[in-house]
């Protein structure tokens, strides 16, 4: 299997990423719902508009989103793929909704609240980590 299709299956299984984002003063982690597509170079989340991370996005929309497939174990050192996402948020438009529902149906009722934001990475860099030290860019050209 390609590098590349070991990344898209990744981002496929998993359902909830680490989303960085930097307030101007300090980074700021925490988990998200999350989809992505290297095909359009964009990844969704959802989030209040009060949250923390929102905050940080309207101030700067530089943020990176890490999705994994550790299990807490010792093999993670070996086995595990790690994927960081990198790119510039922005509220996402209407026609994203159905590409964020059809891996998160059970978020409709969160998504539809008047309080909820649907945000878009437009995405520059996709690095990843395997074997706990093998480091590489992916072309987002290919």
């Amino acid at each position: 299997m390609s590098l590349r299709n070991k990344i898209e299956e990744l981002l496929l299984e998993q359902k909830l990423a680490v989303l960085g984002t930097y307030s101007g003063f300090s980074p700021h982690t925490t988990l998200v719902a999350f989809t992505a597509n290297l095909k359009e170079l964009k990844a969704l989340f959802v989030t209040t508009s009060i949250s923390r991370k929102a905050k940080n996005i309207n101030k700067n929309p530089h943020v990176s989103l890490l999705v994994d497939n550790r299990g807490n174990n010792i093999t993670d050192f070996r086995d595990t793929c790690v994927v960081t996402l990198e790119g510039i948020a922005e509220e996402a438009s209407e026609a994203d909704v159905p590409n964020f529902l059809s891996k998160h149906p059970y978020l409709l009722d969160f998504l539809n609240a008047p309080s909820t934001k649907l945000y878009r990475i437009n995405l520059e860099k996709v690095e990843v980590v395997t074997h706990f030290q093998n480091v590489y860019e992916l072309d987002l050209n290919d």
